[in-house]
């Protein structure tokens, strides 16, 4: 199988993957199962969302954005290491390995 066809695997295991999850984890909810693992699962591979005002939170909602700073890159990263960890490593060290093996062949 050509290399890139072997990438797009990976990238579609990946992918499909990361868009199940949530069948799951809602049927298992639905049929009210111990969720654990789901749950576990939903939490390590969503992306997270920063949301922070500059006084140390936010105390009441105007309906606008007034006040809100942007997160920064750095918390951006922090609250997204578990996603990094089980989404965008993985998928990145199994791609090169199967670049080099394909190489070394």
């Amino acid at each position: 199988m050509k290399t890139r066809y072997k990438i797009i695997l990976v990238i579609g295991i990946f992918v499909l993957f990361y868009v199940t999850i949530p069948l799951f984890t809602q049927h298992c909810f639905e049929i009210s199962d111990d969720c654990e693992v789901f749950r576990q699962l939903m939490n390590h591979t969503r992306a997270g969302m920063v949301v922070s005002s500059g006084d140390g939170g936010i105390r009441e909602w105007s309906g606008t954005a007034q006040g809100i700073e942007e997160p920064t890159l750095v918390q951006q990263l922090r609250v997204n290491i578990p996603f990094i960890q089980t989404m965008i490593l993985p998928p990145i060290v199994i791609i090169i390995a199967i670049i080099f093996w394909d190489r070394r062949i």
